[in-house]
């Protein structure tokens, strides 16, 4: 008897254990008006353990409205907005002339982030009076912060981390790079079914890069699409002299015209000529011919013998 009680306490014990921190039980149905993140449509394939984590990092922090509304910035110096679609970037003219300076900028949604990169949609009003929606990525991440509110865009364009900045400038020199120079390139960069996204400005203090902000979502897994887009990068590199790495579904985005952008040059190698500032040559391999100069100022430190 003493035996069949202490059998039942251990049942009511395990009935009544409090779950494993991270294994609680939840409802399986999504609560009304929300989004089940984790919902795919019907017949498509998943890749097992990656795409689980990629949902759950997704879930964690889904795109949509600031939580307590729009978010006014208005950063200490302008922003810069270029003035035309192509042409020359920062350092190449009159700055009067290729930017147009935008006091405020309104920022309404968090659009997504990933490791070097937080995303929002956000507008702005150009010179002439129009609205202007762009995306807004500032460098970085907060991975102990909702990105969905106002304290967290706060400490984003606070920020003066240098590591930060080399992010903002890496792929805010890749933006430059990839900027059309003239019509024909802007034709060949923009104008088809498969484009790049385009830069619209910038802003140093806040270390944020402005760009297109576009309609859309990433395609579903099509190999016939995404040797189109990495024929298009081989064209790009041609013209541009970029070569543009880590494509990926999640790097495209497709809108309902059946146009598709890349929207992500985090992952960019300038792979075209330039002339040495040191020894005044033009040079294929930067990378390379930079090494060499760095064994040669190394060589000349050496003490004798």
């Amino acid at each position: 008897a003493a035996g069949r009680r202490r059998k039942k306490v251990q049942e009511d014990n395990d009935e009544g254990a409090e779950q494993p921190s991270g294994q609680a039980e939840v409802s399986k149905e999504p609560a009304k008006g929300e989004e089940d993140c984790n919902a795919r449509p019907e017949g498509e394939e998943i890749d097992g353990a990656s795409s689980q984590e990629d949902d759950e990092e997704d879930c964690r922090f889904p795109p949509g409205p600031l939580l307590e509304g729009d978010y006014v910035w208005k950063p200490a110096t302008p922003i810069k907005i270029f003035t035309t679609k192509f042409g020359m970037v920062e350092g190449e003219g009159d700055p009067a002339e290729l930017f147009q300076e935008v006091p405020e900028l309104k920022i309404t949604h968090f659009l997504g982030s990933g490791a070097e990169g937080t995303v929002y949609k956000a507008s702005y009003t150009d010179s002439g009076g129009e609205v202007r929606v762009c995306a807004a990525k500032f460098a970085g991440a907060l991975p102990d912060h909702n990105p969905n509110t106002h304290a967290a865009v706060d400490l984003l364009a606070q920020r003066k981390d240098r590591s930060l900045h080399n992010i903002y400038e890496r792929e805010k020199r890749a933006f430059e790079l990839l900027r059309p120079k003239n019509q024909a390139q802007h034709e060949t960069l923009v104008g088809g079914p498969l484009r790049l996204v385009q830069m619209l400005g910038f802003h140093e203090g806040g270390l944020v890069v402005f760009s297109e902000f576009c309609e859309g979502r990433p395609p579903y897994e099509d190999v016939a699409l995404l040797d189109s887009v990495k024929a298009f990068l081989s064209q790009v590199e041609a013209e541009t002299g970029v070569e543009v790495g880590d494509i990926k579904y999640d790097n495209l985005l497709r809108d309902e015209q059946g146009v598709t952008r890349v929207i992500d040059f985090g992952c960019c190698q300038y792979i075209g000529k330039a002339t040495c500032t040191i020894c005044k040559t033009e040079v294929d391999r930067i990378d390379e011919h930079a090494q060499e100069h760095v064994m040669e100022y190394f060589q000349s430190k050496r003490k004798p013998g």
